[in-house]
């Protein structure tokens, strides 16, 4: 449960970031890689924060398959996916800076932050007293 509550913290840091990239970071038309990552440390730390974000959400969905609680894989699945659309639309307006872009890096942040939530909501549910996770119910036939 601690690495959900991690990743929601994760999203919200990445989304502080990425809005004070929005506020001081102004990009020629077409940047190299090396424009990007030597003139702007903020875009830079925004960049590598969003690799280990995707890599955390991967992470997150692959030990959720194996807890077993029910409707929760298919959550941290959805995150990851939202996640993984958001670095895609960031990456793209980096390097075109296209507006629609933008636009879409804050629909896939948000729809990560939702399904995140929730998927720290069933965890909690599914968490009993002593704080370990629930084996999930069996079926004696």
């Amino acid at each position: 449960m601690g690495e959900a509550w991690g990743i929601l913290v994760f999203l919200l840091v990445e989304a502080v970031i990425g809005a004070g990239v929005a506020a001081s970071v102004s990009l020629p038309s077409s940047p190299t890689y090396s424009q990007v990552f030597v003139t702007y440390p903020i875009l830079t730390a925004h960049i590598v924060l969003a690799f280990l974000l995707l890599g955390a959400t991967a992470h997150q969905f692959v030990r959720t398959r194996r807890i077993g609680v029910p409707g929760l894989p298919w959550k941290t699945g959805v995150a990851f996916l939202f996640v993984l659309f958001a670095f895609q639309e960031g990456l793209s307006f980096t390097f075109t800076s296209n507006n629609a872009f933008a636009g879409g890096m804050v629909l896939g942040f948000l729809g990560a932050l939702l399904v995140q939530a929730w998927a720290l909501l069933v965890l909690r549910r599914h968490r009993p007293v002593d704080g370990a996770p629930r084996a999930p119910p069996t079926n004696p036939a």
